[in-house]
């Protein structure tokens, strides 16, 4: 769920995050800027968090503030349109953070790596699932209610989930193979 959500928000504001700048009064050529930086900063926590994260006893902490950032930058959209860089960007680090820490769960809660190959698989398998119907939905909402308020209401809601998940996800504790329903032969 910690990746799923993730991957939905990020793959909601991927699809549809031109036309929400355009749509609040920003040229085709500003939201093109603007979201060059979402994407810009969406790339920035892969160079630095990972090397960053062995570092961090509570991960915990870690993860929520990369969800908080998210958090900010979804209400910054809905309050203050004016300042969609900003918004944006956050959004996107925010999100580009929360995608490293997913990955790095894989092998930091797991003892070798046919472990990390099982999680891995369920996690993106399940995540991915997840993640596919965030574009979608989101779509349909502005159709139906033809506004963004509403559907970026819902990605605020979607991110507070998140936080909860999270919190929940990110332990130091290994998972064994009977957690992950495994038998090894």
């Amino acid at each position: 769920m910690f990746m799923g959500l993730n991957a939905l928000l990020m793959y909601t504001f991927i699809a549809w995050l031109p036309t929400i700048l355009s749509e609040n009064g920003y040229t085709e050529q500003d939201a093109g800027i603007i979201y060059g930086s979402f994407q810009f900063f969406s790339i920035l926590p892969a160079f630095v968090l990972p090397p960053l994260m062995k570092l961090f006893s509570n991960k915990r902490i870690v993860s929520i503030k990369f969800v908080c950032v998210v958090l900010v930058g979804i209400l910054g959209l809905i309050i203050s349109p004016d300042y969609s860089i900003l918004w944006s960007s956050a959004i996107g680090f925010g999100a580009g953070g929360g995608f490293i820490i997913a990955m790095s769960l894989l092998s930091i809660r797991t003892n070798h790596s046919s472990q990390a190959a099982a999680l891995s698989g369920m996690t993106q398998c399940i995540g991915y699932s997840i993640a596919a119907i965030g574009p979608i939905f989101t779509g349909a909402l502005h159709t139906a209610t033809g506004s963004w308020q509403v559907p970026l209401l819902c990605c605020f809601t979607i991110a507070l989930i998140w936080c909860y998940f999270a919190y929940t996800a990110v332990d130091n504790t290994i998972i064994n193979n009977e957690e992950l329903l495994l038998e090894e032969s």
